[in-house]
């Protein structure tokens, strides 16, 4: 009996773009070395060339998107077109270099590039189409008109459009759901249709959707099913409900679930760790003299250090100093209330902001110093935002809202995040903004991939700098 997974991979597009970067690499290395070394002729350098072109033809297979926002997906698209046009004008550039030792002009690049980018998400898409229309549709009946039959045909019909839900089996008339299902119900097993209505193909297969069915109920299930149809699928609760805190995981042989956020793996944080290195060094070295602009006026303005320093969670719970400009007075230690508990989060108009320490969190100027965390190994440019031990949203604590909290800090935080670009940027007051926030944060580890890192980082700089909670 198969078991039916509708929860998709957390890695899978990530680990293909990362695996694609990694083999062309070594192909690109050991055929230099083979041609260095006298062992490949010149002329073979066309091997390699056509080698890195099936990478990239790998490369271009859409990986499934688990975001429902079609313009999420249109995004995702499009940056990860643009990351493939760049991949295969590098590749031509190192094929060229290879079989004639001479790189091509910049003006021929920007040309391949730019009609590349044009192209390829054009072909992705009517690629996509054509498979869609293509593909035979599958024919399925969902044994359980309960609350995972329901979370089953929802994600079935959003993530696999060639299956085709005919209805709900149910023999339990005490237990079933009969309002609000997306499909009929057709009663029991004796009433299970041999074939679809229009009478053309036959039902593929029963997914038994019982979260409370014991290891017996289901082999009886299965024994009734067998000459009905042939395929029977159980449909796993832990990867049909709605918690995207729960990965299957192959041990060896085994296959389990970890409940938990799924960290990145080895290749991905080589990867990210890469691109935050670079974007960091680029960052700090532009805003330079805005930094230094920054710290003279803050100088002026008030005493006190130009640079604030707050320990704030990093990965698994441990804590670092996270690097801010000073945005407010600097207030003695005996200014705090004696027996005062938790961290106090800035109000609109706060008394303790200075004036120019009111633009600087306004513009997220302030966040600057810490892209020197990134390069010290403790923040990532794109993640989770990090928070300080004591912080509550409301009248309690971020742990106590939200049990599974420290699930953000399996990936590094970051300067800016995917709850930070979708509107949800400034300080959570009420346990609803902290939920949703947290919301944001799993689908950003869930889903992880190269074109959502370089989206997130286009979208902070097109428009992520400000908020209405942002003062």
């Amino acid at each position: 009996m198969a078991a039916a997974s509708a929860m998709p991979s957390s890695s899978t597009g990530s680990s293909r773009i990362s695996n694609v970067i990694a083999a062309g690499l070594a192909v690109l290395g050991t055929f230099k070395l083979w041609q260095l070394a006298g062992v490949l002729p010149p002329a073979h350098g066309r091997l390699w060339l056509l080698l890195m072109m099936l990478f990239a033809g790998l490369f271009s297979v859409q990986p499934p998107c688990a975001f429902e926002l079609p313009s999420v997906r249109r995004q995702l698209q499009i940056v990860s077109g643009l990351l493939l046009a760049a991949f295969c004008t590098l590749a031509s550039a190192s094929g060229v270099f290879l079989v004639h030792d001479v790189l091509p002009s910049i003006r021929l690049l920007l040309t391949l590039f730019a009609s590349a980018a044009v192209t390829i998400p054009l072909c992705q898409e009517i690629a996509a189409r054509a498979k869609a229309a293509l593909a035979p549709r599958r024919f399925y009946l969902i044994y359980g008109a309960n609350e995972l039959g329901i979370a089953l045909a929802e994600r079935l019909a959003r993530e696999a459009p060639d299956c085709r839900i005919l209805g709900f089996l149910d023999d339990r008339l005490d237990r079933r759901i009969n309002e609000a299902l997306p499909h009929p119900l057709l009663g029991g097993l004796d009433a299970m249709p041999v074939a679809p209505p229009n009478g053309q193909g036959a039902i593929d297969g029963v997914i038994i959707a019982l979260p409370e069915a014991g290891a017996e109920q289901i082999a009886i299930l299965r024994s009734r099913l067998r000459s009905r149809t042939p395929n029977v699928f159980l449909a796993s609760t832990w990867s049909i409900a709605h918690n995207n805190l729960m990965t299957e995981k192959q041990l060896g042989a085994v296959r389990c679930l970890l409940l938990g956020a799924d960290d990145f793996n080895r290749t991905e944080q080589s990867v990210k760790r890469l691109l935050d290195i670079v974007v960091a060094s680029v960052a700090l070295l532009i805003f330079a003299p805005l930094l230094l602009v920054c710290a003279l006026i803050i100088k002026l303005e008030s005493d006190g250090p130009v640079v604030y320093t707050q320990k704030r969670y990093t990965t698994h719970g441990r804590l670092f100093d996270c690097y801010k400009l000073r945005s407010m007075y600097t207030a003695p230690a005996s200014a705090s209330p004696a027996g005062s508990t938790g961290i106090e989060l800035t109000k609109r108009n706060d008394s303790r902001v200075t004036r120019f320490g009111a633009f600087l969190r306004r513009s997220s100027l302030d966040e600057l110093p810490q892209f020197i965390n990134v390069l010290q190994g403790h923040m990532s440019v794109v993640g989770p935002r990090p928070h300080p031990p004591g912080v509550k949203a409301g009248e309690r604590l971020y742990e106590q809202v939200v049990s599974d909290f420290g699930e953000r800090y399996k990936v590094k935080p970051g300067i800016t995040g995917w709850a930070q670009v979708s509107g949800l940027r400034g300080n959570t007051f009420t346990e609803s903004m902290l939920v949703q926030r947290f919301q944001y944060d799993v689908e950003y580890i869930s889903n992880w991939s190269l074109s959502l890192e370089i989206l997130i980082i286009l979208k902070t700089l097109f428009g992520g700098f400000g908020g209405k909670n942002a003062f």
